[in-house]
């Protein structure tokens, strides 16, 4: 065996190991965990990035709050204190006058 031939199987090999497709980035977040995290958002306005987070966690889903923020930023649903500041207490008076 020459130098050359093994210079050669090792050109060979070392193309063969960078030349694998690797797919690109993360795997995307199935639907139903999308239209999970979305309804949980709708339903509970006051609840942030976090408690979605571990209200996931506890149903047994591993996400995390940067997920779940880049879904509902995805859906267009705002952060959780300016869904939760329309159904304060504060508003509460004047949206039911203004209904009346």
């Amino acid at each position: 065996m020459t130098p050359a031939t093994l210079l050669a199987w090792h050109r060979r090999l070392v193309a063969r190991h960078w030349t694998q497709p690797r797919p690109p980035g993360r795997p995307p977040v199935p639907d139903q965990l999308v239209s999970l995290i979305v309804a949980l958002a709708k339903d509970n306005p006051s609840w942030g990035f976090t408690r979605i987070q571990n209200e996931l966690r506890r149903l047994g889903h591993r996400v995390a709050a940067s997920t779940v923020r880049r879904v509902l930023r995805a859906h267009g649903i705002p952060p959780a204190p300016q869904r939760a500041d329309t159904l304060s207490w504060r508003r509460f008076p004047k949206v039911q006058s203004a209904a009346a």
